[in-house]
C-alpha cells in the first residue's frame, strides 16, 4: 500500500470520487459512513475498509477510531468530505423546516452547521485524543465553498444563510486544528457536479479560477495539492 487514509463522505460525490482514485492509487482507506446502505460497491473494494458509524456521537466515534488505531499506527492522509445537507436532505434554506422564514434559517443555519461542522469537530476530537503527537505524521483536508464569502446580499438573493454560516464555521474548525497534523488546506472549488450542488448556485459559484467540473476531475486535483 503508497499509504493509509481516512475518508469521511465517502458515498457523497466528491469523497465518492476521491476513494475511488486512493484505491486506484493502490492506498489503504477506511471510510466511516452514517449508513452502510448508501455504501454501494465500495463494500466491493478490497482495501477500503467501511464501517456504519453514528456522526451525531462522540463516544461511538471515539470508540471507532480508537479500534482503528489498533490496526493503524500511523494514518498518512485524512480528507473531511461529509456534510453539505441537512438530516433530511435539505440544502437551500427554503427546503428546512419552519412556519416562518426566520424559523427555516434559523433551522438552516443549526442544520447545515451540524452537517458539514460538528461531524468534523467530533472525527477530529476523536483523532487528537486517540492519535496524538502521531498527528504530526498526517496530512489533513477538507473543502469549503465560496459560499463562506459571500455578500449578506448575495446570500439573500440565493437563500444560503444556512450554508454559509456552516462554511465559515469548516473555516474557523479546520484552523483550530491546524497544529495537530503535518499540514492542513481547505480546498474551495466552485460548482463541482455531484449531487449536493444546486443548478440555482451557479452564477454566485461560478469563476474562471474554478470552472465547473465533473468529481471525478475535482477528485484527482483536490488530492494533487496535499503533495502525498
Amino acid at each position: 500500500m503508497k499509504g493509509i487514509a481516512l475518508v469521511t463522505g465517502a458515498t457523497g460525490g466528491i469523497g465518492g470520487a476521491l476513494t475511488r482514485l486512493l484505491h486506484n492509487l493502490d492506498w489503504e482507506i477506511y471510510a466511516p459512513v452514517r449508513n452502510l446502505k448508501t455504501a454501494g460497491k465500495l463494500l466491493e473494494l478490497p482495501n477500503v475498509h467501511v464501517v456504519e458509524v453514528d456522526f451525531t456521537n462522540q463516544k461511538n466515534l471515539n470508540d471507532y477510531v480508537l479500534e482503528l488505531s489498533k490496526k493503524v499506527a500511523v494514518i498518512d492522509f485524512v480528507a473531511l468530505t461529509s456534510g453539505g445537507r441537512g438530516a433530511n436532505g435539505e440544502f437551500l434554506d427554503s427546503e428546512f423546516p419552519g412556519e416562518t422564514e426566520e424559523q427555516k434559517v434559523a433551522n438552516a443555519i443549526a442544520g447545515h452547521t451540524e452537517a458539514s461542522v460538528n461531524t468534523k469537530r467530533r472525527i477530529l476530537e476523536a483523532l487528537v485524543s486517540v492519535y496524538g503527537q502521531s498527528l504530526k505524521q498526517t496530512v489533513l483536508a477538507t473543502i469549503g465553498s465560496h459560499a463562506e464569502s459571500f455578500s449578506d446580499e448575495l446570500t439573500e438573493r440565493y437563500k444560503e444563510f444556512g450554508y454559509r454560516a456552516s462554511m465559515i464555521g469548516v473555516d474557523v474548525l479546520a484552523k483550530e486544528y491546524e497544529p495537530f497534523f503535518r499540514s492542513m488546506f481547505i480546498d474551495k472549488p466552485g460548482l463541482v457536479r455531484t449531487s449536493l450542488t444546486e443548478e440555482k448556485l451557479s452564477e454566485a459559484l461560478a469563476d474562471l479560477k474554478n470552472p465547473r467540473q465533473e468529481a471525478d476531475e475535482y477528485a484527482k486535483e483536490f488530492f494533487a495539492k496535499t503533495g502525498l
